[in-house]
């Protein structure tokens, strides 16, 4: 994923220091399949990430 060994696109054109785009970046990992909801999830974590630092 790191590389983009599997779709030619690496994880950082999903997500960097400039922005995070969780549904885009579950096309390395499942296609589209339940994009809007696993994105929820990353928000939700990343949110909890912050707040606890």
């Amino acid at each position: 994923m790191e590389l983009g060994s599997f779709t030619e696109k690496p994880l950082a054109d999903y997500i960097n220091e400039k922005h995070a785009d969780y549904e885009g970046a579950r096309r390395l990992v499942d296609g589209t399949d339940w994009a809007n909801l696993v994105a929820g999830y990353a928000v939700a974590f990343e949110k909890a990430l912050k707040a606890a630092s």
